[in-house]
């Protein structure tokens, strides 16, 4: 079970590393109120919509990337507000790091039950 919520967290946490990125950019923009909220939502549908399209990971997984993406965006936009585009560049690496992590982690996985 726990190994489970380990290897489930490993994977989904850094999904939000782009969604994270996108909105810290947006987030210099100066967005607020509805507009925010919007961001959010367009933001977590297309993390929903790609997750839909890759079915076989499972419908709980969805849904907890859904979640995750609202999350994610709205604490971007937050930051991305205030701390402005000298930190776009930095956002991107650490979203792309991320992704570097699940294609590691995932690459060890396949070498060692495959």
């Amino acid at each position: 079970m726990l190994s489970t919520l380990v290897k489930t967290a490993i994977f989904v946490l850094p999904l939000g590393l782009d969604v994270l990125s996108a909105s810290t950019a947006l987030g210099t923009l100066g967005l607020t109120g509805w507009a925010r909220w919007r961001v959010s939502l367009v933001l977590a549908s297309c993390q929903i919509s790609a997750m839909l399209i890759g079915l076989v990971l499972g419908a709980e997984l969805a849904k907890a990337i859904g979640l995750q993406g609202v999350i994610a965006s709205q604490v971007g936009l937050f930051l991305g507000a205030r701390l402005g585009a000298r930190f776009q560049q930095a956002a991107g690496r650490l979203a792309a790091v991320g992704l570097v992590l699940i294609g590691l982690y995932q690459l060890v996985e396949q070498l060692t039950t495959g």
